[in-house]
Formats: structure tokens, sequence, C-alpha cells
């Protein structure tokens, strides 16, 4: 169950879909966006802020070869017409954010070793963000381009 003190604006989207058993996903139309502390709806400590709106956005990961035991990951995302800022702790990562993005690529590859992945990204477009965050997803935001690494379960 939930346990938290905040406001949740809630996450909706004119539009969500998925494809090819959830590897591929997008959305269009969207916003989400509150402040609180506690556990979350994934039973994870979590406390800060964030808002979020876009246009469009749309995902494409997985696994390339192999399995979650020994295998390549890679993914590309594309996002279209959004702002966002975030400031706190999530997911096991601390960080602050602000930005907006007219559209942008992002690219991510890593391997899966023993139930595990570790994995490196970057993503560039005419937009301008700026921030970071430190953790299990560790990145650094500077303007037109992003980098970063992580470390979390198997994809």
């Amino acid at each position: 169950s939930k346990r938290e003190i905040g406001i949740d604006l809630g996450s909706r989207s004119a539009v969500k879909g998925e494809a090819l058993g959830g590897v591929a996903k997008g959305e269009v139309l969207g916003m989400n966006g509150g402040f609180a502390i506690g556990q979350g709806k994934d039973g994870k400590f979590m406390a800060g802020a964030n808002a979020e709106v876009y246009g469009a956005k749309g995902k494409l990961e997985g696994t390339m070869a192999g399995d979650k035991d020994l295998g390549w990951t890679g993914g590309v995302e594309a996002k279209v017409l959004s702002a966002k800022g975030f400031a706190g702790y999530k997911e096991g990562s601390v960080g602050a954010e602000v930005g907006v993005n007219l559209v942008s690529v992002k690219g991510e590859t890593g391997a899966n070793v023993a139930g595990y992945n570790v994995g490196v990204s970057g993503e560039i477009g005419l937009k301008m963000e700026f921030g970071f965050s430190i953790g299990k997803k560790t990145q650094i935001k500077l303007g037109p381009i992003s980098f970063g690494f992580s470390f979390g379960s198997a994809k």
C-alpha cells in the first residue's frame, strides 16, 4: 500500500499505448506532477516535487541479445514539445533538473549480468535542459545534450 504525505496531481495522457509485448510504449498530450514524501505506489521511498507536460513521447527498449543473466540491452526514446522540473529523491537517485524540449532523441545501451543491468545513455536535441542526478541513475543535463549511466535490475 501507498504511505505518503503530499499532493499527487496524477499522470494523464490523451492517448497511451504499448506494442511488441510492452517493449514499445508511447503517449500523446500528457502531464504528471505533484510533491510528496514517503513510500510511493511502487513501495519505494521518495521525497520531492515534480511537474512535466509533453506533446508526445515514445520509447523502445529491451534485451537485444541474450537474457537477464547475460545479455546486451538497448533502447531509443524520443520526445516532442515538453517541459519538466524536478527536485528530490526518487528510485535510488537524488537530483534536480529543469528544462524545455522542442524535440530530442536519446539512445542507451547496456549489459545484463546475473540479473542486473549496467548501461550508458546519451541524448541530443533542440532543448535547453539543466540538471543532474546521482545514484542508480546518474545523469548530467547541459543544455542541448545529456549523458549518463545507470545500474539496476536486468531489462
